[in-house]
């Protein structure tokens, strides 16, 4: 299975330009207007995951464990009610840590 997200969508060198931005803010919008599709959950479920850490390991010294932590615990509490195959569960995690790697190549939107 594969997890929408921006770097599934966008190539590298474009996934964190102003239409990949642009077409996140989109997916975000139309998914807390009740218009959203599974892509655009999708999308916005990745951008959290990668946003949060959710699948990261904080090493000691990096910054603020403790607000680290409280991103991956507000996430967590989402991640806790959704309802996902372990196929979906797998992909999710694979499409943040490509958005992680993305944030860290080429910058964080």
């Amino acid at each position: 299975m594969r997890w929408r997200s921006l770097s599934s969508v966008f190539g590298p060198g474009v996934r964190r330009r102003l239409r990949a931005r642009a077409g996140l803010g989109a997916a975000y919008r139309r998914l807390f207007s009740g218009r959203g599709s599974k892509a655009d959950a999708e999308m916005v479920l990745a951008d959290l995951a990668s946003h949060t850490g959710f699948y990261r390991v904080t090493e000691p010294g990096a910054g603020s464990l403790d607000f680290a932590e409280g991103k991956r615990a507000v996430f967590g509490r989402l991640f806790r009610f959704l309802r996902m195959s372990e196929a979906e569960i797998e992909a999710l995690e694979e499409a943040a840590r490509a958005e992680a790697l993305a944030d860290a190549r080429e910058g964080e939107i």
